[in-house]
């Protein structure tokens, strides 16, 4: 395996890819990712409009970087999330979001 040194001085290097496991409080899964990608036998569905998983923030007094809070934007012009929000009954118990990241080559299509 290369190490970083070397991926970043490659042509072509990988794109990162971020994974999102949405599980609802109505115990329904919903995959979504910055792009469409099927890991591991689950398809993710390319709903990650925008995010800052990349914007870190310096701490001085502790020497530590970090995220101070996450921002997604999801795509829903096919009402998908409208339709979910409706559908999904809001009780006691909140769903839980499970972030990943991937590093995959993209190859570009050619039509």
């Amino acid at each position: 395996m290369p190490t970083i040194f070397q991926e970043k001085e490659q042509s072509a290097t990988e794109t990162p890819i971020l994974l999102f496991d949405c599980v609802l409080s109505n115990g329904q899964l919903e995959q979504w990712s910055t792009h469409k990608v099927v890991v591991s036998g689950a398809t993710y569905q390319p709903r990650v409009l925008q995010h800052n998983l990349f914007q870190m923030q310096t701490s001085s007094d502790m020497g530590v970087d970090a995220i101070p809070k996450i921002s997604v934007t999801l795509a829903n012009a096919d009402s998908h999330f409208s339709e979910i929000e409706r559908s999904v009954a809001r009780g006691p118990a909140p769903g839980r979001l499970l972030q990943s990241v991937a590093l995959s080559r993209i190859e570009e299509c050619k039509a």
